[in-house]
């Protein structure tokens, strides 16, 4: 993992404010997604960053040591950084991204970079075959929890998250008020389903372990289905902070039953390097943290699922 500059603000904030939760409250996340952002830096670095006590959080001096320094570094960066851009104002460099998963995250932060991006959404297996056969530099997809992925030889791969699968319902909806559902419940339900691929694999195969074939009234991509959940048409399964990313209000409900999806990046060794792969993987893992405290039920979980989130180092 490498320490970036929303680490740095984490740990000035704890600084000025004294306190874990005005810290966080400052910084708009959630306690306990903060401490678990502390916790991974100080397992990074191997040292205490900071002392927590009854009077509140203070920084030990290895802590001032890595805000001084570290500020100076992304400082320095951010100059070097714009005096690249004043010498070469049509920097070429090109990045193919294969993606079954939507990129919102990643294409914002690959232009900030300066890169010039070209996106194919397609199947995860399609995505694959494009990175071994020399066709994209990059893909992100979900994993076959059947038959995972082994990168050939020149293809890396690494996982960027675990997320448990939940039930999408609308606002209203006759089960909203249980805190798990389980899927025979919904055999008798309107069903929106992923575009083909291992999301909809996993989907499918959780209901006929369930003893039921989907009616499925709408196929196609996962911002859609929420979409459709959210005017109160059908239901799906999707990752929880999933309703939240697209702006949509529904209503997310754990399963009975334990479904995971592992979502993957899948590199070219020989053009893309393993540091720009894992800045975007800590980038989308920061983006789900932010969210997290939206669905305290899903901050329980990532508690309690420390690999989830798995380091990148």
């Amino acid at each position: 993992m490498r320490l970036d500059f929303h680490h740095v603000q984490i740990l000035d904030a704890l600084r000025q404010e004294g306190s874990f939760r005005r810290a966080a409250a400052r910084l708009g996340m959630s306690q306990p997604a903060l401490s678990r952002q502390v916790a991974r830096v100080e397992k990074q670095l191997g040292v205490k960053l900071v002392e927590r006590g009854p009077s509140g959080a203070t920084l030990t001096e290895a802590g001032r040591i890595v805000v001084r320094h570290t500020t100076s570094i992304n400082a320095a960066m951010d100059r070097m950084a714009r005096d690249l851009r004043a010498l070469d104002e049509e920097r070429t460099e090109h990045l193919t991204l294969a993606a079954s998963l939507k990129p919102a995250v990643t294409v914002p932060h690959l232009l900030s970079q300066g890169y010039r991006v070209r996106v194919e959404r397609v199947r995860d297996a399609v995505a694959v075959s494009m990175v071994e056969a020399g066709q994209a530099d990059v893909a992100f997809i979900v994993d076959d929890p059947d038959r995972p992925y082994t990168p050939p030889r020149g293809v890396r791969a690494a996982t960027v998250m675990e997320t448990p699968l939940w039930v999408a319902l609308p606002e209203k909806h006759r089960l909203r008020d249980r805190e798990r559902i389980a899927l025979r419940d919904l055999s008798g339900e309107q069903w929106l389903v992923p575009t083909p691929g291992n999301l909809r694999a996993i989907v499918k195969a959780a209901c006929a372990d369930s003893g039921f074939t989907p009616d499925v009234r709408l196929s196609g991509e996962v911002d859609l289905l929420l979409g459709t959940v959210d005017l109160g048409v059908g239901v799906t399964l999707a990752s929880p902070l999933c309703g939240r990313f697209f702006g949509n209000k529904l209503v997310m409900r754990q399963l009975a039953e334990s479904l995971v999806e592992r979502k993957l990046c899948v590199w070219r060794s020989d053009r893309v390097s393993s540091a720009m792969v894992h800045d975007l993987i800590e980038k989308q893992q920061q983006a789900h943290l932010t969210l997290s405290w939206t669905e305290p039920a899903y901050e329980h979980w990532l508690e309690t699922h420390p690999y989830a989130l798995p380091s990148v180092a």
